[in-house]
């Protein structure tokens, strides 16, 4: 979706953005880096800890014999594994959309 948007928005100002990789890149990674990853980093979060608030499983998960530093730690790894995947979708439509661009240009 930011990856349109930018698009979008680089298209639309031709005339003001000059470098076409650069200014095109900048435009997609505004609108990604400030709207989207935030929103997306808050719901991976929310959704991998939502187990541990119902039905008190935070109690079953402290009694099990592995530390709490380590469930921490595997969460996070399990969240940033996800943003790696993301960040490698968001640079593969970046690319793919400069080389679209590239074939349209007059």
């Amino acid at each position: 979706m930011s990856v349109l948007i930018g698009s979008a928005n680089f298209h639309m100002n031709q005339g003001v953005l000059s470098n076409k990789w650069y200014s095109l890149w900048s435009q997609v990674g505004l609108f990604y880096g400030e709207f989207f990853l935030p929103i997306l980093i808050a719901i991976s979060y929310a959704y991998l800890w939502r187990l541990e608030h119902l039905n008190k499983n935070w109690n079953m998960i402290m009694t099990a014999p592995v530390s709490a530093a380590s469930i921490f730690l595997s969460k996070m790894l399990v969240v940033g594994m996800l943003l790696i995947f993301v960040q490698s979708l968001f640079s593969f439509y970046t690319l793919l959309e400069d080389g679209r661009a590239n074939l349209c240009a007059p």
